[in-house]
């Protein structure tokens, strides 16, 4: 949360930058709903919190981007959130949308209400096959955000998972480990497939153990986590290093290590992927691969508006895709492997 100091004429940022809507909830003591429900006339708000807002929005000066509301056109655009409750990043990712839904004159619609001009779907990794299937029978513009997504005619915000699991296996054959156990998502799921690819890459130009052994298979989930975890672990020759290709799986890869009367990261380095809840959730906090949501939230938002302005304008829209870094966070769970008589376990 941004700090604020207060002075005899004004009050302003100590950090710099442009006010976000939760800046201003967080100045008026109040939620970002209630903000944004304050903003669009909502009767439903008390008089109390409209003040709140009103001197608010008054002393952080903030206006929305009267730029950016052209994009969407002179009409108000309605847009639908479609989510699974796996998605990595939900509540983090519509924060930050109901912040560029009001700076881009957007209604968010948050409730069963289908009326809407535009649909953003968070699928999990797992779920991508039943938004496909919905993609195909709704003729509505539509925006993929959070998965990497085989379909190639649907625009889609992503982070770029080969390049995610690449960087963290290179960075743990930094640290020293030469056998590092990889818990792959499911063969058939692109999501898994690409996460694998990037494993084996860093693997392969680093020369580090390759062995079949090293890699299992689960679905992302923390059962799936469990199982797999006490394959590696059973090996004669355990990994020094685990990588799973969910925080859910690495969170159950810890617990199966201190059942087994490991340390977390002195015996065994766990690293997860997406920085979810999790991650933050138990001892040690997991290091993790995380998205830039509030990138991927004005990137998805800009290009519904753009496919939507089209179709009102009978023009053919254009597929936009973007691909995004992500970033290692680095928490308890990873260290150099220990030292046994002078040499890397």
């Amino acid at each position: 949360m941004k700090k604020y100091r207060i002075d005899d004429t004004c009050r302003s940022f100590e950090r710099g930058g442009i006010p976000t809507l939760a800046d201003v909830a967080s100045f008026a003591g109040v939620s970002v709903m209630s903000v944004w429900r304050t903003m669009n006339g909502e009767s439903a708000v008390s008089e109390r919190t409209r003040r709140k807002v009103a001197a608010a929005l008054e002393a952080l000066h903030y206006a929305p981007n009267e730029q950016a509301r052209v994009l969407a056109g002179s009409r108000t655009v309605r847009i639908g959130v479609v989510h699974n409750q796996d998605s990595c990043f939900l509540s983090e990712f519509l924060l930050n949308l109901l912040d560029q839904s009001v700076v881009n004159n957007v209604n968010l619609v948050v409730t069963k209400d289908i009326r809407v001009d535009g649909m953003i779907f968070l699928p999990s990794p797992y779920t991508e096959n039943m938004v496909t299937s919905a993609l195909r029978e709704l003729d509505i513009p539509s925006v993929v955000v959070g998965s990497a997504f085989a379909d190639e005619h649907v625009s889609a915000v992503y982070g770029d998972d080969r390049e995610a699991a690449y960087k963290m296996t290179s960075h743990l054959i930094r640290l020293g480990h030469h056998r590092i156990g990889f818990i792959s998502g499911p063969r058939d799921n692109i999501v898994g497939i690409r996460r694998l690819e990037g494993y084996r890459r860093a693997i392969s130009e680093n020369g580090v153990d390759v062995s079949d052994h090293l890699v299992v298979s689960g679905d992302f989930t923390y059962r799936s986590g469990l199982d797999t975890a006490q394959r590696l672990l059973d090996l004669s020759e355990r990994p020094t290093a685990i990588f799973a290709s969910s925080d859910n799986m690495a969170a159950a890869a810890v617990a199966v290590a201190f059942r087994r009367g490991l340390n977390v990261p002195s015996d065994l380095t766990v690293t997860g992927f997406g920085n979810t809840t999790i991650a933050t959730s138990n001892w040690p906090e997991l290091t993790t691969l995380g998205y830039p949501i509030a990138d991927m939230a004005g990137l998805a938002i800009h290009a519904l508006l753009r496919h939507v302005r089209a179709v009102r304008e009978g023009r053919a829209p254009s597929v936009e895709r973007s691909s995004m870094s992500l970033d290692i966070v680095r928490r308890q769970s990873d260290a150099a492997p220990r030292l046994r008589g002078g040499r890397t376990c």
